[in-house]
């Protein structure tokens, strides 16, 4: 089994199992998620620890920006595991956020291939990893990011293409 990484990212995409029959690819966000829960944890203490100081409605207006940021990192920072099946002829696909699991499940004999999806921001090439269906392709990841998919979604194109 070979685990890789995408080199140079905080949020690595990585080939978590790869055997025959079995292909995980995995990102676990975690940097991206503390730094929402601490960013959101300091507005929310901050309110919270100044009971006499700026007055209820400031305290209570700091305390919903917390309340943002951790929603926000909660939507925009899940955890993503696609795990590709040849026996069962499936491809399932996890997006797990703190207290949810949203889980779907398509079938094998509709993927075409993997592909990467470019976006330009700021003069800067950011990425996403997508699979392509036989109705067009599928964004496997929220957002762009800064890491290239283009090692993984050769992987993974190597793997449907092996025997």
């Amino acid at each position: 089994m070979r685990q890789s990484a995408i080199p140079g990212t905080l949020t690595p995409m990585k080939i978590a199992e790869e055997t025959a029959d079995r292909l995980v690819v995995e990102d676990k966000a975690r940097f991206l998620q503390l730094v929402f829960f601490l960013v959101g944890a300091g507005a929310v203490a901050a309110a919270a620890l100044n009971p006499e100081g700026d007055g209820p409605i400031l305290r209570l207006l700091i305390a919903e920006i917390g309340l943002a940021i951790w929603a926000v990192g909660w939507w925009y920072a899940p955890s993503l595991r696609i795990a590709f099946d040849k026996p069962h002829g499936q491809i399932t696909i996890e997006h797990k956020r703190l207290f949810k699991t949203r889980a779907y499940t398509l079938s094998f004999d509709r993927l075409e291939r993997a592909m990467w999806q470019s976006n330009w921001s700021d003069g800067t090439r950011m990425t996403r990893l997508a699979l392509v269906m036989d109705d067009g392709p599928i964004p496997m990841e929220f957002g762009f990011g800064g890491a290239d998919r283009a090692p993984i979604a050769k992987t993974i194109n190597d793997w449907l293409e092996s025997p």
